[in-house]
């Protein structure tokens, strides 16, 4: 019978604890290490005294003990510390217990090696009298104790067992192997223990840790998104919603929602619906501000949380958060840092629900929170108020996202009178480094402003997009040397090539985005040497990379991406068709991504325009114009099949050779009960055969079937 073993639940338990223990561990020293060790990295990027003090914000926020006084890696901690004793006292009880320790009867004795046999005795009286059952009523230690004195003292006096303890280590000899259960031996004394943990464990612990993981999963959707908020924005969203008005969208949100519905109780450590009248200032003096200015449409959710949260992104939107306490600056970093996966969101329903211009608006919004900046501007020639062009570029606002450029310096980088005229960021950026700063006025490249105008101007990208169009062949395609020929109406002959697109195919645009202001490295001399494969895995892994993009107004680091627009005005009913809205986020110097889609079902000559949208940026979009021909499916060449192919098509199937194996043998078969009811059949007599010899056709069968019967009787 099985018996519970309290060294192997050691091991057990010790398997059990280091499975947590170890990676846990792993997970703390390396929170520790980018606590106090790793901050350098983010104020060593910093290129202006604005990103400068975010950087130290964003410190003081992210590391040394702000980092690792956390919920959860309190938690953690706390559970390693309590997992590490468990594992020391696991491991003295199997150095002390287990079979790990061998077995010594001299150290058992408390005797040195080689003492003689009279001091082993009285080391045996001792400790055999101190260990005695009848002493120790009812202490188990004691009695496994006095056996080990015993089986010790046995070990060292008897020849056989001494004999047996020197090959085997075990004065009883040569042990077989003993399965026993992993369990402590207490819980054999107390049964009803095993069922309580048992289940505590299966019955509430278990499920309640699942159930609690899948109600918090099941709330979110793609993009770390709720699903409540997918569903405000889908119930919210509409075709006229353009940049001013997603303002408010936003802040209807669920994360907005619960960010800007609970506030801290300054009289005590519980949290309240309702702001404190400092807060509740605060959120006045912004809207006066909004109002007074101009800068806010007039709200149509009067909910306090999404009023607040509309009110905070406006604060953010036109550089207002000086007017915001402490709390509500708070609240305002904790929205921002999850704007950039709720407008992905917002993306993906404007696209699902077809609102092309929404969706545009969408990434114009985007660019201004990232980058602080109102979707809603006034003019720098005082005209009347207006919104900012959607996917387009003629936007002097974008200047704004400039080191020391106000207002009114704007005016004066954009002065028609000025050559060249300069109306966008794409623009200034292309001037040289003496003639930006000679446009913003702002000292010459050895002032501290000018440094960080320059550094920040070489932070923006500078993109180059590159565009091809085709028809993925097939690999039996890829194996013809020349151009498929095709007969078109006339009888002339026709290149198909894989550039040729016909009705109805599925074309590939390849787009490749190149940073120009990233400097690819030069190929050394030990490179050109090399093969092809090795000089582009060298090439790869010396390519710089974009740095963090440039936007001291936006509590967090980001990296910059693309969205990649391709869509089709020219249709007939008027509505655009958007065969692709996607949203490329590599960093490398060369980026490459595919689009596919269906050519239309006629030919003709058709027109498509590339958006090139940043997502970060204002003032960097580019747009292209796609012009391709689409061609009669009837240039295509008849397809000849091969005649090994025709072969191969007039072969049975397998059911139908299984079929036809069928047939052959209940054929066969039958041929053979024939056969065998023929050998069974009585001979008639020899007159009867000479009459059935006169008869007819079948009869005379008969009678030679009888005869090779009989012939062959005979050669037997």
């Amino acid at each position: 019978m099985l018996e519970y073993d309290n060294s192997a639940f050691y091991y057990f338990a010790i398997t059990l604890l280091a499975i947590y223990a170890v990676p846990a561990t792993w997970y703390a020293v390396a929170e520790l290490f980018r606590a106090f060790f790793s901050t350098g990295d983010i104020i060593s990027q910093a290129r202006t005294k604005e990103e400068r003090e975010k950087a130290e914000l964003i410190r003081k926020q992210t590391a040394g003990w702000a980092r690792l006084c956390t919920a959860q890696y309190l938690l953690n901690l706390l559970g390693l510390v309590i997992s590490w004793l468990l594992l020391a006292y696991l491991l003295s009880q199997v150095i002390r217990d287990g079979q790990v320790s061998s077995f010594d009867p001299f150290q058992i004795l408390g005797v040195p090696q080689g003492a003689a046999l009279a001091e082993i005795k009285k080391a045996y009286r001792a400790l055999s009298l101190k260990f005695h059952p009848d002493k120790n009523i009812g202490d188990k230690n004691a009695e496994e104790m006095f056996m080990k004195v015993a089986k010790a003292y046995e070990a060292l006096t008897d020849a056989t067992s001494k004999e047996n303890y020197e090959k085997y280590g075990n004065p009883d000899g040569k042990q077989a192997l003993e399965v026993s259960i992993g369990l402590p031996k207490w819980l054999l004394e107390n049964p009803k223990t095993v069922l309580v943990v048992y289940l505590l464990a299966m019955v509430i612990v278990i499920p309640a840790g699942v159930g609690l993981w899948y109600s918090n999963s099941k709330q979110f959707g793609d993009k770390n998104v709720l699903y409540d908020t997918y569903n405000a924005f889908y119930q919210v969203l509409n075709e006229s919603h353009r940049a001013r008005h997603l303002v408010e969208v936003l802040a209807v949100s669920a994360e907005s929602r619960s960010v800007n519905g609970t506030f801290r109780d300054s009289s005590s450590a519980k949290t309240s619906d309702a702001p404190s009248a400092e807060t509740q200032a605060a959120y006045d003096a912004v809207f006066e501000a909004m109002k007074k200015e101009k800068r806010m449409l007039k709200p149509k959710f009067e909910r306090p949380e999404i009023l607040r949260g509309n009110l905070l992104l406006h604060a953010h939107l036109n550089r207002q958060t000086q007017l915001l306490n402490k709390e509500l600056q708070e609240k305002l970093q904790a929205v921002l840092k999850k704007t950039p996966e709720l407008l992905e969101g917002l993306v993906e329903i404007a696209q699902m629900r077809k609102f092309f211009d929404t969706s545009l608006g969408v990434v114009a919004l985007a660019q201004c929170v990232v980058q602080g900046l109102s979707p809603l501007h006034a003019a720098p020639t005082g005209a009347a108020e207006s919104e900012i062009p959607i996917g387009t570029n003629n936007a002097p606002q974008s200047l704004l996202q400039l080191p020391h450029l106000a207002p009114r310096d704007v005016e004066r980088v954009c002065a028609t009178t000025a050559s060249p005229t300069v109306s966008t960021l794409s623009d200034f950026l292309s001037l040289s480094d003496a003639e930006k700063l000679r446009r913003a006025n702002i000292g010459g490249a050895d002032s501290e402003a000018g440094k960080e105008l320059l550094a920040a101007c070489s932070a923006f990208p500078r993109l180059s997009v590159a565009t091809e169009m085709f028809v993925e062949e097939d690999d039996d395609d890829d194996e013809d040397d020349g151009p498929r020929e095709a007969t078109g109406g006339g009888g002339q002959a026709n290149e198909v090539r894989g550039d040729t697109i016909l009705e109805q195919d599925l074309v590939t645009l390849r787009v490749t985005l190149t940073r120009e202001n990233l400097v690819a490295p030069a190929q050394t001399a030990t490179e050109a040497k090399r093969g092809k494969k090795e000089q582009k895995k060298a090439q790869k892994k010396k390519m710089p990379r974009a740095g963090p993009v440039y936007a001291p107004r936006f509590p967090g680091t980001l990296q910059e991406g693309w969205w990649l627009v391709l869509v089709d005005r020219h249709t007939s009913n008027g509505e655009p068709i958007v065969h692709a809205f996607e949203h490329v986020t590599g960093q490398e110097r060369e980026v490459s991504h595919e689009i596919r889609f269906l050519a239309p079902p006629r030919a003709g000559e058709y027109s498509l325009e590339l958006l090139v949208l940043s997502d970060c940026y204002m003032g960097l979009d580019q747009a292209r114009k796609l012009d391709f021909e689409v061609r009669p499916a009837s240039d295509l060449p008849e397809y000849t099949p091969h005649q090994e192919d025709l072969d191969l098509d007039n072969e049975p199937t397998l059911f139908e050779q299984l079929a036809a194996n069928n047939l052959d043998e209940d054929s066969s078969d039958d041929e053979e009960d024939e056969e065998d009811d023929a050998r069974v059949k009585p001979k008639k007599p020899a007159a009867a055969a000479g009459k059935a010899a006169s008869g007819g056709g079948a009869k005379k069968a008969a009678v030679v079937v009888e005869d090779d019967d009989s012939e062959e009787e005979e050669d037997d």
